[in-house]
């Protein structure tokens, strides 16, 4: 395809591009042309944003790189496990990719919060989130995984890529959510946020 074109517009009187070539299956060509840097800018930009508004969210710098870690463990781990389920790279599994990463945000930062939001050691700040927040995340999960569990019996490819990058989210996000993430909080153990008594 590039050869072609490139020899196209090397012939004479062809500077305005007049004559071009064209293939049906050069749209997939394209496709995987530009999937690279494609997935990496959108991958990128979207954690950018993901980092910024859980800085804004949790304020605390220990507490918004721990969670940041766990999302980029997440997506990292999915994109590992997709060579285990036959996914390849391209637009389907890219989008599914940016969609995984803003649901695993849930399951990571409202944990965050909630242990930012506790007082005492480290042990009992950890039982403390997972009772106040635990069970929450596991039931929006839970209750994700319902939404999307009719996928898996469809022969669709975009379908079946819809429902085996969402388990992954799902299941990746509930682990490093509330397994890894509540240990890496007692461990860097950010300082809980001020009490307020209110004036009355």
């Amino acid at each position: 395809m590039d050869s072609l074109r490139a020899t196209l517009s090397g012939v004479a009187g062809n500077g305005d591009g007049r004559v071009f070539a064209y293939s049906a299956s050069w749209l997939n060509y394209e496709q995987y042309k530009t999937i690279e840097e494609e997935a990496l800018r959108n991958i990128s930009s979207t954690m950018a944003v993901m980092v910024a508004i859980i800085a804004f969210l949790l304020v605390n710098p220990k507490a918004v790189l721990v969670v940041c870690l766990c999302l980029c463990l997440i997506i990292i781990n999915i994109i590992g496990y997709m060579y285990f389920w036959d996914l390849n790279f391209d637009s389907v599994t890219i989008i599914m990719l940016i969609i995984a990463l803003g649901l695993s945000v849930d399951y990571a930062a409202h944990i965050g919060r909630a242990y930012l939001e506790t007082r005492g050691s480290p042990d009992e700040r950890l039982k403390a989130c997972l009772n106040n927040m635990g069970a929450a995340v596991f039931n929006g999960a839970f209750s994700t995984f319902l939404a999307v569990a009719v996928l898996g019996g469809s022969q669709s490819y975009v379908f079946i890529t819809f429902f085996r990058q969402l388990f992954l989210c799902i299941t990746l996000g509930l682990s490093h959510g509330l397994i890894l993430l509540p240990v890496l909080m007692s461990l860097v153990n950010p300082k809980p946020y001020a009490q307020h008594t209110a004036a009355y």
